[in-house]
């Protein structure tokens, strides 16, 4: 049974890893937006998404945080929507890969938390009064 958990963990590290890593892509590509003025509106405040979106990322993949995978999945969302609002432009494709990514890694955080509380159980579940 511990061999099993142990297999679970790495599925849900490797879940987290590749959420990570689409964060830190989503804020190189919004650095690359801001340098070079591909999107109208973006400035020098845009830097503020990136930094939020580098700390998520930081924190998801350093602490295997539910709430930084669930604030990254919310955070691209509401940008996304944004975007979508503003500029009336439908989401591309990358939109729906990204989207994945984060929903997985939400998925992965979820996972490895609960299978690491088990392992430290024993495979029982907490007792509580």
């Amino acid at each position: 049974m511990n061999r099993d958990i142990t297999a679970k963990i790495k599925t849900a590290s490797a879940y987290i890893k590749v959420a990570s890593v689409f964060a830190f892509i989503s804020a190189g590509l919004t650095v690359l937006a801001i340098l070079f003025n591909l999107v109208d509106g973006m400035n020098a405040w845009s830097f503020i998404d990136v930094g939020i979106t580098v700390i998520l990322g930081v924190l998801l993949l350093k602490l295997n945080s539910r709430l930084a995978a669930l604030l990254l999945l919310a955070f691209f969302l509401y940008n996304k929507v944004a975007f979508v609002m503003i500029y009336g432009l439908a989401p591309s494709f990358t939109t729906y890969i990204f989207l994945v990514a984060f929903f997985f890694g939400l998925i992965g955080a979820y996972n490895y938390q609960r299978l690491k509380r088990e392992m430290q159980t024993g495979g029982n579940p907490p007792k509580t009064p």
